[in-house]
């Protein structure tokens, strides 16, 4: 079952859409009416393949994208054009490619961070993925570097450490420089998905915000974990993708949260490298994902704004926020309440009308 439920892809500027799921092919859907259109086939090798929902649309509007295929070893790649037409594709040999959730660019290169967690096969049917999954605490996790022009690849190893979210990259000269939030227990944060009532949860998900360059030629890597923890889903300017930029919007959990059994987080918070200003939306909160909406006409990060929701528990109603990037802590500059509470979603984007 493909719910298409995690992430979307807009393409061809705005006139394909594409609803994603973690280990299917991408839904596509009418942008006028949402009405489904068929799983999308980019090509007959690849009919019933996952695509991965998170792709990364670098400046020039080409569509990066990643399956992968529990206990294979194998990841399938995608490079799609501007007009949403295949370029191309090929499958990599890779260690660590049972459960890889996102990837990041550059003007060069693709980074995916393979963290050891094992799926075994077995005869007996399983009843979900997770119950295949085996971590191992003494493994490195690895970067495998991915040159875009001929798929060459090199593996660099890194501390040990589960990830789901990557922030962005960029290059310089020989070295990559990217950020991601580190797990220490990535089957923890798995199962504290369950929301079903009585489940229980930890009041700390013990994430840290962790920046990472990475040698080429050496092989090596340096990794410098933040004083940013508690936090995930990190996003920034899509103007920015692959390049430098300051400004990274993640949610954290804040201490009203701490005690409540209630698995997620309540502060908005923005960090451009030295400082953070941060928006607590206090006690009965819940803050989904926040996403940075460029400026129209302006290029600084900060003359952007914040856009996302929360719902309010005691009310069961959702509002919608929008901040200023460069004053998250001033608090919202608009806010729309609604009548209702929306169903706590994973990824947004913002499509400009």
């Amino acid at each position: 079952i493909n719910p298409a439920n995690i992430n979307l892809l807009h393409m061809d500027q705005g006139r394909q859409l594409y609803a994603l799921w973690e280990a299917g092919s991408a839904l596509q859907v009418s942008p006028d009416t949402l009405e489904s259109q068929g799983f999308k086939v980019w090509s007959p090798e690849t009919s019933g393949a996952p695509f991965s929902a998170h792709p990364r649309t670098a400046p020039d509007g080409t569509a990066w994208n990643f399956g992968y295929l529990p206990g294979t070893g194998k990841l399938l790649i995608y490079q799609i054009a501007p007009n949403g037409q295949l370029q191309r594709q090929t499958v990599l040999d890779v260690p660590n490619a049972d459960m890889v959730h996102d990837f990041a660019i550059t003007e060069r290169h693709l980074i995916f961070l393979l963290q050891p967690l094992k799926f075994e096969r077995t005869a007996a049917p399983l009843p979900h993925l997770l119950a295949g999954m085996a971590w191992n605490a003494q493994a490195p996790m690895l970067a495998c570097v991915v040159a875009m022009a001929d798929w060459r690849s090199v593996l660099i190893e890194l501390p040990n450490s589960g990830v789901f979210h990557l922030g962005n990259a960029h290059e310089r000269g020989d070295q990559i420089h990217l950020a991601y939030v580190h797990h220490p227990d990535i089957l923890s944060t798995l199962r504290s998905f369950d929301v079903s009532p009585g489940a229980p949860h930890p009041d700390e998900i013990g994430t840290v915000w962790t920046e990472l360059d990475l040698h080429l030629k050496s092989r090596r890597a340096v990794v410098r974990r933040t004083d940013l923890t508690h936090v995930e889903f990190p996003r920034f300017d899509p103007r920015r993708v692959g390049l430098n930029q300051q400004l990274t919007v993640m949610l954290q959990r804040g201490q009203t949260l701490v005690g409540s059994q209630v698995f997620g987080f309540n502060t908005v918070l923005t960090h451009d490298g030295e400082h953070t200003q941060r928006h607590d939306y206090g006690p009965g909160w819940l803050a989904e994902e926040h996403i940075y909406v460029p400026h129209p006409t302006l290029t600084h990060e900060k003359a952007g704004w914040v856009l996302g929701t929360a719902y309010h528990w005691p009310t069961e109603k959702t509002t919608l926020s929008v901040f200023n990037a460069g004053q998250i802590s001033a608090g919202p500059v608009a806010q729309v309440p609604l009548p209702y509470g929306l169903p706590l979603g994973l990824h947004g984007q913002f499509v400009p009308a």
